[in-house]
């Protein structure tokens, strides 16, 4: 027989009172704006991983445009995809990426 512990000495242990990050609040402020709107066209609802980070795709749920951001959930630049089309490869740099790179370069350069 294992000791039980207290509802709170639980909800502690497996994080459900750990604070939510950026994603999961967004997340949630959209999901609470779609249950008091109809219709729901317009809301983008982000999508989050299992640690809460941003994933690297999101897509707009009514419209089917889908676009790659980095960590802090921003649109990465040139990565807009209409619906149906080849979505574009969250992995690599995208033209924000590369223009700091040759910004970079640039001011060593100086």
């Amino acid at each position: 027989v294992r000791p039980s512990l207290p509802v709170s000495a639980v909800s502690f242990h497996f994080g459900l009172n750990a604070p939510k990050t950026r994603c999961e609040e967004q997340r949630d402020r959209a999901q609470a704006n779609i249950q008091e709107q109809y219709p729901s066209a317009g809301v983008f609802v982000p999508r989050c991983d299992a640690e809460g980070q941003y994933l690297p795709r999101q897509c707009h749920g009514s419209t089917g445009h889908c676009w790659c951001v980095d960590s802090s959930g921003q649109e990465r630049a040139g990565t807009r995809t209409p619906p149906g089309a080849t979505p574009v490869d969250c992995k690599k740099p995208g033209k924000r990426a590369v223009f700091q790179q040759r910004m970079d370069y640039r001011c060593v350069e100086i």
